[in-house]
């Protein structure tokens, strides 16, 4: 909703089609960072609540860890999704304008692509990793009561 506004406010100033769609796909990434931002504050509210019974040290000690992995995740996905938007700028001026454009379309570099998937593997390899570390660290747990 947030970028069909954007695109029809753009769209009465200029009959550009890159502008407009520049515009639209900036839209997106503001309130999609900006809805991120809401979610992140609201775990780390919630995440704050459950150490209610804790000793101040330890709250601030994870009150500093959870601010600064919010900080570093959020920045990540800002940068990522962004990156994912500016790639998608050229295909869909192409799909409106059709071939009578002046954009080149680049050809996918095979290495590039390798590259691109193997990075995605390893983050993923990590994530699962982390998964399995909490899950057991919780499992050990389980019974401790302060």
């Amino acid at each position: 909703m947030v970028s069909c506004l954007i695109a029809f406010t753009v769209a009465q100033f200029t009959k550009d089609v890159e502008t407009i769609v520049v515009s639209s796909l900036a839209g997106i990434w503001i309130a999609e960072v900006i809805l991120y931002i809401v979610r992140c504050k609201i775990i780390f509210n919630k995440r704050m609540k459950t150490l209610d019974g804790s000793e101040t040290f330890e709250i601030i000690r994870k009150k500093k860890n959870f601010i600064k992995s919010y900080i570093i995740f959020s920045i990540t996905f800002a940068i990522t999704f962004g990156f994912v938007l500016y790639q998608l700028k050229d295909n869909i001026v192409n799909n409106i304008v059709g071939g009578q454009n002046s954009y080149q379309v680049t050809s996918v570099d095979g290495n590039l692509l390798i590259i691109k998937i193997a990075v995605v593997i390893i983050l993923l390899i990590a994530l699962f990793i982390r998964l399995a570390v909490r899950m057991r660290y919780k499992k050990q747990n389980v019974g401790y009561i302060k």
